[in-house]
């Protein structure tokens, strides 16, 4: 995860990204290694397990375990580790604990042979779904949403309104399709699937396209490249194009909210076709979560952050020397906000990179010092300076006091903090860890009030409005996202928390 604000700080309900996922459709070599470069570059989306499946002569194979993916999927682990198709994760425990049981990805035995499954979002309606699996006798092992998916698939009946499609597709890969209705018909919330069979890798976003997910491919795609399905090598999905760029792929698109597609090394087709709705593809996403090299709905993700720094300096403009960002998901905003206001930018903290994330100490105490381990103020560059410190977001303050308390004590004489985000005051049950609005500063601090307590001379948040209009005029076509953590609407009713849209 980007280390900048105090979205990586504290307990697990910090504003943690739930996983990334990402799948290989296609006999190359070194496939499970493959698999593992693609999880290196989406390891900021997930830090406390890692794993790997493989088919391989009609059997899945799986390495996984707690920890980084450099510590899980060794040179050891991956040496034994073949297949035709491959899925991976990386995870935080956003819903179900920290348990192994709980490591993706999942596998379990189905009437057509084994499923593998990894997920990255939040399911909704656990609760119901958990009653649903009971009532057909099964036990849901674990307390992951993740699980009750996989178990979903695995005992999916067909329905006669759900008949296998005629045309194109192979009977064994149609047959699967009416198993995948029924689990998107039936499951709520946030939801973007690789799903590894006997026959081939699926993909699967949800019909508001809560979180991301992209289609690429491995190999030369020949004379032609505007024919729907080019020959390749491979086929690849990742959370994030990061991953395909980290394997040498090709970025196609996004797979649609609603769809799902089906891989093998024939091709990709779509199985199930979305339809035309509403969107929801997480803000955070452009604020915080993907990295910055990454690109959603055909624009780059630090192009919009720099354009929220510009629209902050629209919006907050503050009279001081220097403007300088909280390394590192907040640099292009501060960029951004130098551009506009025309005060110089430059460089105030230096971040300490051997130092793991500093909300996995076990206590406040530690987590302040954890801070000052990780950022070291370049003193020469601000001392006797009046500065706006840029950075995305604020959560519960445990990371922007003590950096503003380092400046403080670097010399400088003024700090005017600025967030080019709105402020988080809502939870969110959509895959990211905010569970509970006590927990969340801004909800029973006013700013005044906020800004005296992190001990900043001034404070001030991007407007709602100011992010969804750049997040519409940049994006290729008019798209939608999901605000709630800011406004407090959801774009859907959160059954397990009782929550309605509004």
């Amino acid at each position: 995860m980007h280390a900048s604000s105090d979205e990586n700080e504290g307990p697990p309900f910090a504003l943690r990204e739930a996983c990334g996922v990402f799948a290989v459709a296609g006999s190359l070599p070194e496939l499970p290694r493959l698999t593992a470069f693609g999880l290196h570059a989406l390891q900021h989306r997930g830090q406390d397990a890692a794993g790997i499946a493989t088919l391989v002569d009609g059997r899945v194979d799986v390495v996984r375990g707690p920890g980084l993916v450099a510590d899980v999927l060794t040179e050891n682990a991956l040496r034994d580790l073949h297949g035709q198709h491959a899925i991976g994760h990386v995870r935080y425990a956003t819903a179900g604990s920290s348990h192994e049981a709980n490591i993706q990805p999942f596998v379990l035995q189905s009437s057509w042979g084994p499923v593998a499954l990894a997920h990255n979002g939040n399911i909704t309606n656990t609760n119901d779904l958990r009653a649903y699996l009971v009532s057909r006798g099964a036990g849901p092992s674990g307390d992951s949403d993740t699980g009750l998916i996989a178990q979903l698939i695995a005992l999916a009946i067909p329905r006669e309104s759900l008949d296998q499609p005629r045309g194109a597709l192979p009977d064994r890969v149609s047959r699967w399709i009416p198993r995948l209705r029924q689990v998107l018909e039936r499951v709520e919330g946030a939801y973007s699937l690789v799903i590894l069979t006997i026959d081939g890798v699926f993909a699967v976003r949800d019909r508001l396209g809560f979180r991301p997910l992209q289609l690429g491919r491995i190999g030369d795609a020949g004379d032609d490249d505007h024919t729907p399905n080019p020959p390749a090598s491979a086929w690849v999905i990742a959370s994030e194009t990061c991953a395909l760029d980290a394997v040498g792929a090709t970025t196609l698109r996004e797979v649609a909210p609603g769809e799902v597609v089906h891989m093998d090394p024939a091709g990709f087709t779509t199985v199930v076709a979305p339809e035309p709705q509403p969107r929801a593809l997480c803000s955070f996403e452009y604020v915080y979560f993907s990295r910055a090299d990454s690109v959603l709905e055909g624009q780059s993700v630090h192009a919009v952050r720099r354009a929220l720094g510009r629209a902050l300096a629209l919006e907050a403009p503050a009279e001081a020397d220097l403007v300088v960002g909280i390394p590192d998901s907040a640099l292009p905003a501060a960029l951004g906000y130098a551009e506009v206001s025309g005060i110089p930018y430059d460089h105030a903290l230096v971040r300490n990179r051997e130092v793991g994330r500093t909300f996995i100490q076990p206590s406040d105490a530690l987590r302040r010092h954890g801070v000052r381990l990780k950022f070291h103020p370049l003193t020469e560059n601000v001392v006797g300076r009046r500065v706006v410190l840029v950075d995305d977001s604020i959560v519960r303050g445990t990371t922007v006091k003590p950096i503003v308390r380092l400046l403080r004590e670097a010399g400088v004489t003024e700090i005017h903090v600025r967030i080019a985000s709105p402020s988080v005051a809502h939870p969110c049950y959509m895959g990211v860890a905010l569970p509970d609005r006590t927990d969340l500063i801004r909800a029973h601090h006013d700013i005044p009030a906020l800004c005296a307590y992190i001990g900043a001379d001034s404070l001030a948040f991007l407007s709602l409005g100011a992010l969804n209009a750049t997040l519409t005029k940049r994006a290729a076509s008019p798209r939608g996202h999901c605000s709630a953590c800011f406004s407090g609407v959801y774009p859907l009713t959160i059954r397990d928390h009782d929550v309605p849209p509004r």
